[in-house]
């Protein structure tokens, strides 16, 4: 993330309790709402402002206030006002290296630990002052972390690890405890940590140290298998799986005493770490882990993100597809996933994560490469029935070759294809519909006849699906359903005085549901229940929360939820409460728009949606929706187009983050409000509704939009 960071080199961030994530950067402080920042500065001769530029750490007391140390001081955070109050050190010296904060830390009294370039400074939050003689021993040292426990304070320095006990009950003295194991001093101590099982972690410049002070031991834990600099590790945070997550860098878990696969930046993958120099990490209340970098802005990583698997065009991997436009699958009996592409087949097996067999296709004795639509098992072991542009063809897995079927027909490219018997099959072409006998070589052409209304209604057929003794058709220019046995077409087309008819002329898929009902896909007007009582259909599209009105493949889980491919991501429909949840290119999707036939459930219930940039593959019943709305908060009022607290009536406050109220003058009636959605899961922005009482009664949908705009109000005494 660099959009809107006043600056790249992160050097330190957290959550306050209101949501709102502050970013400490050497050329600002920044409050980031998950939709737009604001920077602080420092102003010359304003003692409300921030102190300097250079922030360097940041902390949370016990009251939620908000500490912010920097070259010249440090701050507290006034949220009523909208400003800092400033602390000082040594206010008469500006450049005396007291006044260079590196780091904070709120003690559990509250008063605040201050890491200097020349020490520790302890600050008395009720008398606002600095004690500057408490810790004599570590004067000239440079003081990056510190930690509190229930036994003794850790300090950790340029020179090495320092303990205290904790008696300060009077802020008399410090009494520095012997170490029981030997710590180099040379070692600089970047960071502190203790985790849920209260074992202390120590991140030094030569790698993870344990300290474990009843056995009078410390576990060095170092990572030989990597470059050097992976093992200088600058922070430390455990997750709710008990792992640790080390910035080192890169980015790397460590749990069980073992270093797991690290994240590390990638230039041909715009999602990976955007550098690999990572120094500061913090989780916010969703569970998203906040990456800083020095000098490579910040990185947003959700560990709890839906478990979508991606396979894309990566040519320098071993793992990846020969083309990233993906057009359909087939499974083997060996559990391998045919994959056709634009540029030919790939042969994949996902479990393992290894591309078996990648290949381009070319039709029989030329050159002219081929564009598959389907697989369909043939009559022997691994040898498949292939519709492509150029006709039906046969495809041998074990030779790796195309061939002609024992029969030529002259019926162009096949698009689908249902088998009705063991020998016979209906071809969807675009230049009709077929009925072909696969051991003679037959083929019958359905006759289109416009004044019969009983014969096909289009020749270009888009999808064929088989339902009992009946073949849906679906074409560019409506829906045919045949009959087997009279050979006989019941029409449907979409009339657009008639809202239960077919939405759309553009039939994408045609769709049985183990309750037996049929869905009905289209281009440009949803999807729709087919009702056999009524012979009509219940249509959903946008306007009942479907992301797109473009439907390619539609799927049951086990758990009867539908899944649907769009041109704006992906849909799990609900058919008992009729409700959608929509998942984008920000949740893990191969990108926002799939694909027509890229669509499969395996023997094993995996799913797998192709698109034009690669391939999704998940188990429905591992993506658990996540429906808690975020935190929203109204974070700026504008009255007559200038900010909260300028107007000349002085009514309102600096800052509406503090008020519950706001009362307004009867002719002060010209407003903006901008409200904020706190969350940083979603990289889209949440739709949010509003309404002003008494004027509204209804709830109105600006979608994403953030501000609301109220002009020429009258007064109300309600």
């Amino acid at each position: 993330m660099k959009e809107g960071l006043s600056q790249a080199a992160v050097q330190d961030l957290l959550q306050d309790p209101k949501g709102f994530m502050w970013i400490a950067t050497r050329d600002g402080l920044n409050r980031y709402d998950g939709q737009s920042f604001i920077t602080y500065y420092a102003r010359q001769g304003d003692s409300t402002s921030l102190n300097n530029n250079q922030v360097w750490g940041l902390t949370l007391d016990s009251q939620g206030n908000l500490w912010v140390s920097t070259d010249f001081g440090m701050g507290r955070y006034d949220y009523q006002q909208d400003q800092f109050h400033q602390h000082i050190p040594i206010p008469s010296a500006p450049y005396h290296r007291w006044n260079n904060l590196l780091s904070l830390y709120a003690l559990r009294n509250d008063d605040l630990l201050v890491g200097t370039r020349d020490g520790v400074l302890y600050f008395d939050q009720e008398t606002e002052e600095f004690r500057y003689d408490l810790f004599p021993e570590l004067r000239d040292l440079q003081t990056y972390s510190f930690l509190e426990t229930d036994s003794a304070l850790f300090i950790g320095t340029n020179y090495g690890l320092f303990v205290y006990d904790l008696d300060y009950e009077y802020q008399q003295t410090f009494d520095e405890l012997p170490l029981e194991v030997e710590i180099d001093r040379q070692l600089t101590i970047h960071a502190l940590y203790q985790d849920s099982q209260g074992r202390i972690w120590i991140g030094t410049a030569r790698g993870l140290h344990q300290y474990l002070p009843a056995e009078k031991r410390l576990v060095p834990y170092l990572n030989k298998n990597v470059p050097d600099v992976w093992n200088e590790i600058h922070d430390i945070l455990e997750d709710e799986q008990g792992q640790l997550w080390l910035a080192n860098n890169v980015l790397q878990r460590f749990k069980d005493s073992v270093f797991l696969e690290p994240f590390v930046h990638d230039p041909a993958d715009a999602k990976s770490l955007s550098g690999d120099l990572s120094y500061d990490l913090g989780f916010s209340q969703d569970g998203v882990l906040w990456v800083g970098t020095n000098g490579y802005g910040l990185n947003v990583f959700n560990p709890n993100r839906y478990p979508f698997h991606l396979l894309q065009f990566q040519p320098d991997r071993d793992f990846s597809l020969n083309h990233a436009y993906v057009g359909n699958f087939f499974e083997t009996p060996e559990g391998w996933i045919l994959v056709g592409t634009a540029q030919g087949l790939d042969v994949v097996d996902f479990e393992h994560q290894q591309v078996i067999h990648s290949q381009p296709l070319y039709y029989p004795g030329s050159q002219k490469r081929v564009r598959i639509n389907f697989f369909k098992s043939g009559s022997q072991a691994g040898v498949y029935w292939v519709g492509t542009n150029m006709g039906l063809l046969l495809y041998d897995l074990n030779t790796r070759q195309l061939s002609l079927p024992p029969f030529s027909m002259t019926i162009g490219g096949v698009n689908s294809m249902v088998w009705i018997n063991s020998e016979e099959a209906i071809l969807g072409s675009p230049s009709g519909l077929y009925r072909y006998h696969s051991a003679t070589g037959a083929v019958y052409a359905y006759p289109i006849d416009p004044d019969d209304p009983t014969t096909m209604n289009y020749n270009v057929v888009t999808n064929l699906t088989q339902i009992g003794q009946e073949v849906w058709v679906g074409t560019t220019h409506g829906l045919c359903v045949l009959d087997l046995a009279s050979g006989k077409f019941r029409p449907y087309s979409q009339n657009p005085t008639d809202g239960h008819s077919l939405p759309n002329d553009y039939v994408k898929n045609v769709f049985e549901d183990r309750d037996g009902t049929i869905w009905v896909t289209t281009w440009g007007g949803g999807f729709a229940r087919y009702r056999p009582d009524t012979d009509d259909f219940l249509v959903y599209n946008t306007a009942a929360g479907l992301p797109n009105n473009v439907v390619y493949g539609i799927m049951q889980d086990e758990a009867g939820y539908l899944w649907m491919s769009t041109n704006a991501g992906l849909s799990r429909f609900d058919p008992d409460e009729e409700s959608f949840f929509n998942f984008s290119e920000a949740d893990g999707l191969q990108s926002d728009e799939f694909n027509t036939g890229a669509y499969l459930k395996a023997s094993d219930g995996t799913f797998y949606f192709g698109g034009i940039n690669g391939v999704n593959w998940f188990r429905p019943e591992e993506i658990e929706i996540k429906t808690n709305a975020p935190p929203t908060l109204i974070t700026e009022f504008h009255l007559t187009n200038q900010p909260g607290g300028s107007t000349a009536a002085g009514i309102l406050p600096a800052s509406v983050l503090e008020k519950d109220t706001l009362v307004l003058d009867y002719d002060q009636n010209d407003f903006r409000v901008r409200v904020a959605a706190l969350d940083f899961l979603s990289e889209e922005p949440n739709a949010i509704r509003y309404r002003l009482l008494p004027y509204e009664s209804e709830w109105r949908n600006p979608g994403p939009h953030s501000s609301l705009n109220y002009t020429s109000r009258a007064p109300s005494t309600n």
